[in-house]
């Protein structure tokens, strides 16, 4: 690890002392404050890399210092300690801007993993930042899912077929297919459109805040709790609520769950009278949530009570017809100073179709901003790609018989002859069977025979 300054808050000379000791240890400078007036003092005279402080110190605490270096040093990581820990400060450290929050006692261990990873993450941020000086992006203003395969198009249908309806619907797709924006174009093309659209990502919370953030809690219903809190859940009433990963939820969570989308009503901690809500449920998986049913793994009455519609999102490489647009989509998101916009070499061209894509659409729109932010061109050549395109290209791509000269598009028109001459031998020419084993209409394959 790269060396860095690192700030340690700590009204406890023990803590300070441990904290300097574990840092100093992994190559780090470490620099002590006792308090959070001295803290600020400090960084007014010099920047750090990272801060590491207390919660609760005297006049000035870690929450004051914590939005003192956010609105004056936004792009420091800051670690808050405590070892008091209760839902309602942790929720609120961490939406006020910490990286990350470490419950007294921790591991030296633990300790530097948690630096590292800032650190880290700090450093691909402002390295990031360095290079988006290079381009000019476009945001679009409404996701968009892109796409005109035949997989595509039946999902299209699906999509716009049940935002009309109310019922739970869950969505199924590896990581990076787009299963957030299936889960917003189900809200805005609906009767809700006009309602809140909120999402939590359901890996992403501990099993000890969930059902806080899920449903509430009520002033005293534990330690810190000094007042009513309202939870996603009622927060979305009138709207849509998307639990992301939902497999990533423990038995008693899902138990808590079953019983709030079978009754319409969640309970609040520290409450014990019901609160009905109007909120549409759409949650997603990356898939095997049927398998974690049937060994127990995934409450089977909560499976097949969201389960109601299931929409399956394709994987990028099982629709290798839609790169040309996808690229074409992102590419023009942004261009260079001079106003050209970007483009694909035809080596890189020839990576994109090639590459087994295992991050789905997400990979490639951060292979495409990173090719674009490394190119010294207006052309995307395959030394400006990730390293793994580029030898996935080396290692596999000459076997692939497509000429280098070609665009992207007539080397998507190449491989899906090929493909579908290589289906057809399969099945000694019957069309029909290939047709169903393509899963496109017979007559759309007598078209492409020809």
């Amino acid at each position: 690890m790269e060396s860095a300054r690192i700030l340690c808050v700590d009204d406890s000379e023990v803590g300070r002392a441990s904290m300097k000791a574990v840092l100093s240890h992994a190559g780090y400078e470490v620099v002590l404050c006792k308090d959070g007036n001295e803290a600020l003092a400090r960084l007014e005279r010099s920047g750090v890399d990272l801060v590491v402080t207390d919660l609760f110190m005297g006049k000035v605490g870690g929450q004051q210092l914590l939005q003192h270096v956010k609105a004056a040093m936004p792009h420091t990581p800051v670690i808050v300690v405590t070892g008091y820990p209760s839902v309602t400060t942790a929720v609120e450290t961490l939406k006020s801007g910490a990286s990350d929050y470490l419950v007294r006692p921790f591991s030296g261990d633990e300790l530097k993993r948690v630096v590292e990873r800032c650190l880290r993450e700090s450093r691909l941020e402002q390295e990031n930042i360095r290079l988006r000086g290079k381009l000019t992006f476009s945001v679009p203003a409404a996701p968009t899912i892109v796409g005109e395969s035949g997989a595509m198009r039946r999902l299209f249908q699906a999509i716009d077929k049940m935002a009309k309806e109310d019922c739970p619907v869950l969505v199924v797709g590896e990581s990076g297919t787009g299963k957030d924006l299936v889960a917003r174009s189900l809200h805005l093309d609906g009767p809700r459109k006009t309602g809140p659209f909120l999402a939590v990502n359901c890996g992403a919370v501990p099993e000890s805040l969930f059902e806080s953030e899920l449903f509430g809690h009520r002033k005293g219903a534990f330690t810190s709790a000094d007042r009513d809190r309202v939870g996603l859940f009622e927060a979305a009433s009138g709207g849509t609520l998307f639990l992301d990963e939902i497999e990533s939820t423990s038995l008693r969570v899902q138990a808590k769950l079953l019983r709030a989308v079978e009754d319409k009503a969640i309970v609040p901690v520290g409450d014990v009278n019901p609160r009905p809500v109007d909120t549409r449920l759409i949650f997603s998986s990356q898939g095997g949530l049927r398998d974690r049913a049937r060994t127990g793994e995934f409450r089977q009455d909560l499976y097949f009570r969201i389960n109601v519609v299931e929409l399956q999102i394709p994987a990028l490489r099982e629709r290798r017809e839609d790169i040309p647009l996808l690229v074409e989509h992102f590419l023009a998101r942004f261009h260079r100073d001079d106003g050209v916009s970007m483009k694909l070499s035809p080596e890189a061209q020839k990576a994109f179709l090639e590459y087994n894509w295992p991050g789905n659409v997400r990979e490639l729109e951060h292979a495409l901003e990173r090719g674009a932010l490394f190119a010294d061109q207006s052309a995307i050549l395959l030394k400006d790609l990730p390293a793994e395109i580029a030898r996935w290209e080396s290692e596999c791509g000459d076997s692939q018989g497509i000429d280098r000269r070609m665009n992207l598009k007539d080397a998507v028109k190449r491989f899906e002859q090929e493909y579908i001459d290589t289906v057809l031998e399969e099945v000694g020419g019957d069309k029909r069977v290939a047709a169903e084993i393509l899963e496109i209409d017979l007559s759309t394959l007598y078209r492409k025979a020809r």
